[in-house]
């Protein structure tokens, strides 16, 4: 490992792109945000909370804790065998005591509803010029959301902001495809370590990190300061969405050019499938 280390470290004013066996990608790692704003990044994440510093001070010094701004097809109700011609919100499933019609479509996690003002903020503060996008592999699904809603972290569904961050090692089985990571803060030490491919990146505020998340048993080490970062990865939940619409693209009541269903008229009438 501490060869690796020192081969990041040795080229840090340059992009790490470093490769498998196969040329598949193992790790990207830039650096190529300007000076200027990475020594803003702290500043502008805690003006985020709305000018109360000494709150996210306080948040910053207590142990990890994380907000999920998401958008999901995790636990969708699917369709796949449901009756074509009947509106979904006339049906119940059979296998369950309670059907949820709201997860018929992608929906947004608890954390955006809650902290809606926070996410704005951060969106307002950091969208355009601290999250880049550099795969293009995820665009299909950023561009296929329901009802023509586009996603602020293209090409990407999720924006995860960890707080005061030390991570166990684990996958993210979860993700699909690659996740990007994005500390900030004034800290020494904290390296993302990726254990199968024996790689430790010593990354600074501002950095940016991607690699395969589902597959790669991951963590951080130990740190100095006040650190955060904010991590962008996509349910892979949403290869469902992509093929079927969750099941529900052949019913009647389904409009796939705008990803929506026309709600139906107040009826006591239900269906199990």
């Amino acid at each position: 490992m501490h060869s690796d280390r020192c081969i990041y470290n040795l080229f840090r004013c340059s992009t790490l792109d470093q490769r498998n066996a196969d040329d598949s990608l193992m790790a990207f790692v830039c650096p190529a945000l300007p000076e200027s704003i990475c020594s803003n990044l702290l500043s502008s994440f805690l003006a985020c909370f709305d000018g109360n510093e000494k709150v996210v001070e306080k948040i910053l010094e207590s142990p990890f804790q994380c907000l999920h701004f998401s958008i999901w097809n995790r636990y969708a109700t699917k369709g796949d065998q449901a009756p074509t011609d009947i509106h979904p919100h006339y049906m119940s499933r059979e296998d369950v005591s309670q059907t949820n019609h709201t997860q018929t479509l992608p929906y947004q996690s608890r954390d955006i509803l809650e902290h809606q003002q926070l996410y704005d903020n951060i969106l307002l503060a950091f969208g355009e010029e601290c999250l880049p996008a550099e795969y293009e592999v995820l665009v299909e699904l950023a561009q296929d959301l329901p009802g023509g809603e586009v996603s602020p972290v293209t090409l990407f569904l999720s924006l995860v902001v960890n707080l005061n961050v030390s991570t166990l090692g684990h996958c993210d089985r979860f993700d699909k495809d690659f996740c990007l990571v994005l500390p900030l803060g004034n800290f020494r030490g904290g390296a993302l370590v990726m254990f199968e491919q024996r790689l430790v990146l010593e990354l600074h505020s501002g950095d940016f990190a991607m690699f395969h998340s589902a597959e790669t048993t991951h963590f951080n080490l130990q740190y100095k300061g006040k650190c955060a970062s904010f991590v962008l990865h996509t349910d892979k939940s949403f290869d469902t969405w992509k093929d079927t619409c969750n099941g529900w693209a052949p019913n009647d009541h389904f409009h796939r050019e705008c990803s929506s269903l026309i709600l139906p008229v107040t009826s006591c009438f239900s269906m199990t499938f």
